[in-house]
């Protein structure tokens, strides 16, 4: 039996391929934790202003809180050297106030915002000297780091309370002496008093920057460490800064590893890589049979994102394998080209493939493709086809159609098809797909000129559907003057299935 699929519109292509990556943002995310890197030019970081704002609503509006109050707002609207004055003046206005940590944290953030470190250096050391139980010391720690202070650096690599400020320091000592913080970094993995998470963001940054130093270290981790997922981080990294160098090392780990998980990420990190060697040995677990499903199948993904550099080898895939879940893969691999052969294999499939889901997902694949050699590859299937599962699974796919053409004929289908299911059908993606007052203006003119109750029917519930006022005023209508009783009785069911006041108060009405 031949199915009607419904499918959530796909993202991009860059948004699946990013989502199919396993890689881990732990790096990225561990330094936003601070918000020293603001998300937009020109304005403060969120996590900074939440903060902020907490803090001037629970110090009270006292003269001195309200001069804060003015610098938080400058910091908020980017407004730096004015910020930076106003900080200054509450220094010099309130030297004994129990907020001037904050103070002094605040100016140097906004000197440092324009640019002059070294007078934030200066606030932050005496922040550091002058108030040691300071609740603003371990974001003036961070901000040091940030500015790539050599001893706040130093000390943020070897502080044994705070991940999140070691991470900002490791990452300032990659971007300033990759050589030292190589070293760091490999001490901090083998420590035993290491957190799991702090090892994943080490390993993140020896991918990125360790250059090639780091690759042996890499490859150790990805064949023996026993935290899996720090073997997937680094086998990702590995994918990505490796190169050629480390083909047969990933292959080799393919081969010996029983963890899916491992050897789906191997996988991925080969389809990182533009080489041949990489794409031979994806082939390689495509075409084996008695290589696991899923893998196969990942395989096939990633060549299919090769794009038309692979057209050849999954046509050949798809001609050889008789596996119903392999050949489902490779046409859907052919969706993924902008390959003109492979939009021809999707057509085969959709017109004669004995298995009636893949014909299925041929013709819902063709739909997605949406230009006019699409419309008319399936326009022409619909014609010729006598199947009722098949049309509408082409209607399906006409009405996921970004196609003035696969509209219309969605319409004429409507308006005058021979087959009043088929008819229904369309009456149905219409509103599904197109709910505006022109659909309710053309279906209220198929509901008035038509004879047939099941046409009549499929089109008040087309009104049910929508959300439009009129569709909803033409149930009424229906329900107070159709001549026939059943569709009254079928127009006040819908009514009642609304949560509208003004489908209430009709009901009410009526009961009057």
């Amino acid at each position: 039996m031949l199915h009607t699929f419904r499918f959530i519109n796909r993202p991009s292509h860059a948004a699946r391929r990013a989502k199919l990556i396993t890689t881990v943002a732990l790096v990225a995310a561990c330094l936003s934790i601070f918000a020293l890197r603001p998300r937009a030019a020109y304005a403060l970081p969120q996590e900074f202003a939440q903060k902020l704002d907490r803090f001037v609503q629970q110090s009270g509006a006292t003269p001195a809180m309200r001069v804060f109050a003015e610098g938080r707002d400058l910091l908020d609207n980017a407004e730096w050297a004015k910020a930076a004055e106003k900080f200054r003046s509450f220094v010099a206005s309130y030297p004994k106030d129990k907020d001037v940590d904050a103070a002094y944290f605040w100016l140097a953030y906004a000197l440092n915002k324009q640019g002059n470190r070294e007078e934030a250096k200066a606030y932050l050391a005496r922040l550091f000297r002058e108030f040691p139980k300071s609740t603003w010391r371990d974001d003036a720690k961070a901000l040091a780091v940030e500015m790539g202070d050599p001893q706040a650096v130093e000390q943020g690599i070897t502080d044994k309370g705070n991940d999140e400020i070691k991470i900002i320091a490791l990452q300032s000592l990659f971007d300033n002496s990759p050589e030292r913080a190589f070293q760091y970094a490999s001490e901090m993995l083998k420590s035993p008093t290491t957190s799991a998470r702090m090892k994943e963001v080490v390993v993140s940054l020896l991918g990125s920057h360790g250059g090639r130093q780091a690759v042996p270290l890499l490859l150790q981790i990805a064949r023996t460490d026993t935290d899996a997922r720090l073997r997937r981080t680094a086998i990702h990294r590995l994918g990505e800064e490796g190169g050629e160098s480390v083909i047969d090392d990933l292959r080799a780990i393919y081969q010996t590893d029983r963890d899916p998980e491992i050897k789906q990420q191997v996988l991925h990190a080969l389809s990182e890589m533009e080489g041949a060697r990489a794409k031979e040995i994806l082939l390689e677990v495509a075409r084996n049979q008695s290589e696991n499903m899923q893998m196969r199948s990942m395989a096939i993904h990633w060549l299919g994102e090769r794009n038309d550099s692979a057209f050849a080898d999954l046509s050949q895939i798809y001609d050889s394998d008789r596996t119903p879940q392999i050949r489902m893969q490779v046409l859907h691999a052919f969706s993924e080209m902008n390959d003109a052969r492979a939009a021809q294999k999707l057509s085969e499939a959709a017109r004669a493939s004995d298995d009636p889901a893949l014909r299925a997902a041929a013709i819902h694949w063709l739909g997605e493709r949406s230009g006019d050699a699409a419309f008319d590859e399936l326009s022409k299937i619909y014609d010729a086809d006598q199947s009722n599962e098949v049309r509408m699974q082409v209607l399906h796919s006409f009405s996921e159609m970004q196609n003035p053409r696969a509209r219309a004929k969605l319409l004429e289908v409507a308006r005058s098809g021979s087959d009043f299911k088929l008819r229904a059908v369309a009456i149905r993606w219409l509103i599904d797909e197109g709910d505006t007052q022109q659909t309710i203006d053309t279906l209220t003119n198929i509901y008035d000129s038509e004879k047939t109750p099941e046409i009549k029917s499929a089109v008040l519930h087309a009104f049910s559907e929508s959300r439009q006022k009129s569709a909803l005023r033409k149930l009424m209508d229906v329900a107070r003057r159709d001549p026939s009783v059943e569709m009254r009785k079928v127009a006040i069911h819908y009514i009642g299935e609304s949560r509208d006041p003004e489908a209430l108060k009709f009901l009410e009405d009526i009961l009057k």
